[in-house]
């Protein structure tokens, strides 16, 4: 057994060595168009509604006249745009305008513009659900407007455009409390499920402060929400983190949370938080229970010097006001008719038999079920809030 294994693993070892020393590998790199970016979108061409691509390809270093790499050259990106009447008429008007075979290997993100994420989402999941090239990983986005714009814009303090994204949807702009990451598998999921409605977190452009010597550029922020397979409207900057709190697990979070105490502004800085959904049966109908326990430092210098006492007091009034953040987002769930909190669906985990009673209406009762929020927040004894410094004038 150790001899096969061993006469395997020399084959293969000569294998890749004769690859690499031949050169096939490289000219096979070369005659890809490695896709790092993709968009989805409607448009009206001489008022003919149609399907548009937009693509971001990372472009090689150039070559100097012995056809090897320059030392020091810096790849670019360049964009390629494909139109039709189909999708896949767009995909192909896209390929025929490129020597090389696109490579899907390397896409980091997938933005949908609006108009396409209100008609047309459902299409583009049966793509990523049929197409081997499309990744489950890739990050989803929708965006306000048409998303080309999007893919024109320039990194900010990253190498590409895709990178910067990537990081944003995986850490940034959840421990800052924006928005969160949606993989493509998690919104295909979604727009099969039968008792819960999607998000995508919303991607837009960012124009530099004053002072900055950065290109415009994007930033992902607060979700868009739908309702079955089409985008049905936007969550703002409250109830994108109360979707958040009762979604989501965080223990590295940097998100303010602003209260009053003795009329003072003071901030708390939530850092940690999880919750748990308990759904229950009231008189036939769905309720549900959501427990939401926070963590967190206030480390403003305002002559406070806080006992025991004053702390626990302190930490009702933070955690009234954390309490508002979820309370807002499930009032929009319910204006949207869109359960995108996953209510009904561990409705439909934990109570199935109440669950088939309602199925065939189950909007209806997700409209009359009543939502409880409790929330548990702690300071953490190393950041309370401390007497000032009294510096001499």
């Amino acid at each position: 057994m150790k001899r096969r294994f061993m006469i395997i693993f020399l084959s293969t070892l000569f294998l890749c060595s004769s690859i690499i020393t031949s050169g096939c590998a490289t000219k096979e790199v070369e005659d890809l168009a490695v896709v790092t970016l993709w968009s989805w979108d409607r448009v009206t061409v001489n008022g003919t509604d149609k399907y548009q691509i937009w693509t971001r390809l990372m472009r090689p270093p150039k070559k100097d006249n012995q056809d090897t790499q320059t030392t020091g050259s810096k790849s670019s990106d360049i964009l390629l745009t494909g139109t039709g009447t189909t999708l896949q008429d767009a995909i192909m008007d896209f390929m025929s305008r490129t020597p090389r075979s696109p490579f899907f290997g390397q896409v980091q993100a997938v933005i949908f513009g609006e108009r396409f994420a209100r008609e047309k989402a459902a299409e583009a999941a049966e793509a990523n659900l049929r197409y081997p090239e499309e990744r489950p990983g890739d990050f989803y986005f929708v965006t306000k407007g048409e998303a080309s714009r999007l893919l024109q814009m320039e990194p900010t303090a990253a190498s590409t455009l895709s990178k910067q994204i990537k990081k944003q949807a995986e850490t940034t702009a959840l421990n800052a409390g924006l928005s969160c990451g949606v993989t493509a598998r998690e919104f295909d999921e979604w727009l099969l499920s039968p008792d819960r409605d999607a998000v995508l977190p919303e991607i837009e452009p960012v124009e530099p402060k004053k002072g900055e010597t950065v290109p415009p550029s994007v930033i992902v922020r607060d979700f868009g929400v739908f309702q079955g397979a089409h985008l049905v409207g936007w969550l703002n900057a409250d109830e994108s983190r109360g979707y958040l709190l009762i979604t989501q697990k965080l223990s590295n979070a940097q998100i303010p949370v602003y209260f009053i105490k003795d009329d003072k502004m003071l901030t708390y800085w939530l850092t940690g938080f999880k919750s748990k959904i308990e759904p229950q049966t009231v008189d036939g109908n769905p309720s549900f229970k959501i427990i939401i326990q926070t963590q967190g430092i206030v480390n403003e210098n305002d002559n406070l010097d806080l006992t025991s006492e004053e702390v626990k007091v302190l930490e009702q009034i933070i955690a009234a006001k954390v309490r508002e953040l979820p309370l807002k987002t499930i009032a929009k769930a319910k204006e949207y008719d869109a359960d995108f909190l996953g209510l009904m669906e561990k409705f439909h985990r934990y109570q199935p038999s109440a669950w088939a009673e309602i199925a065939p209406d189950w909007r209806e009762s997700f409209r009359r079920a009543s939502v409880e929020v409790e929330v548990d927040a702690k300071i953490l004894s190393g950041g309370m809030v401390s007497k000032s410094f009294h510096i001499k004038s």
